[in-house]
């Protein structure tokens, strides 16, 4: 007799309440820096100033730093996470993971319409360096490029990692994500286009937003069953059927000696 199929559960509010207060409490660092930014609060802006100061000074130096720096830049603006946001939209909803796509999506959204907001209702004056080097302008605070690239690599993890089937290979790209996140803030700072606490703040931001709208939407519910991929899939069922061929014909010729 074949058991029921499990029954999918519904997150309860109690799930909910928490992956709001973890929102919340990812969204503390970017609330104080902008409480801070509007008190114009003497250690934190000298603390910019310094960090800002450091970095910048190499490209200052540097012309050919200076032009990797503005590629970094320009590479990594909002239509590459875009992009990428619509790749692992097409990947899941190939796989039919459906609530993978919503939230992805939910996700894009939201970095598109709050991050901008905030710059514009801040209106934090970007630094200013000898030479410019960056491309931005508007609003510093929090960093649109940090944020976006947090909530691009974030997609696309959840979105393809859990399709891929070696372990080292979902460790790999978890860690190539961290990184290319972390680097595109070292550049906004660098380039002179950001404070450190801009990057600071869309990164905290950004965490806010993927905890926030995961716990929303529950994009992978009902789908711990995920099916391996195609090529593995075929050559498990090819392996099987070769399997079964085999033992009929052991059985066969059982049965044949049985007889003689």
């Amino acid at each position: 007799m074949t058991a029921p199929p499990p029954q999918r559960r519904l997150p309860g509010p109690g799930r909910l309440l928490g992956g709001f207060l973890g929102a919340a409490l990812l969204a503390v660092p970017a609330l104080v820096l902008l409480l801070l930014v509007e008190a114009a609060w003497e250690p934190l802006e000298r603390g910019d100033r310094s960090a800002s100061r450091e970095l910048t000074a190499s490209a200052l130096s540097s012309p050919a730093l200076a032009d990797v720096l503005r590629t970094v830049e320009i590479a990594t603006r909002a239509p590459l996470w875009w992009g990428l946001g619509l790749v692992a939209i097409a990947v899941a909803l190939l796989h039919g993971r459906r609530r993978v796509a919503a939230w992805a999506l939910l996700v894009g959204i939201t970095g598109a319409v709050l991050t901008p907001l905030l710059k514009t209702l801040v209106g934090r004056a970007r630094p200013v360096l000898e030479e410019r080097l960056t491309t931005a302008d508007g609003g510093s605070f929090p960093s649109g490029h940090a944020s976006s690239s947090a909530l691009g690599v974030g997609v696309v993890l959840v979105a393809l990692v859990p399709l891929i089937a070696r372990h080292w290979v979902r460790v790999l790209a978890v860690a190539l994500g961290a990184l290319a996140v972390v680097l595109v803030g070292l550049d906004r700072v660098a380039i002179g286009a950001h404070w450190p606490s801009d990057v600071v703040a869309g990164w905290s931001l950004a965490a806010a937003y993927l905890v926030a709208t995961f716990r929303a939407v529950d994009p992978l519910r009902g789908t711990a069953g995920q099916p391996l991929p195609r090529s593995r899939t075929r050559a498990s069922q090819a392996w099987a059927s070769r399997k079964t061929e085999s033992e009929e014909v052991e059985a066969g010729a059982g049965d044949a000696s049985a007889r003689g």
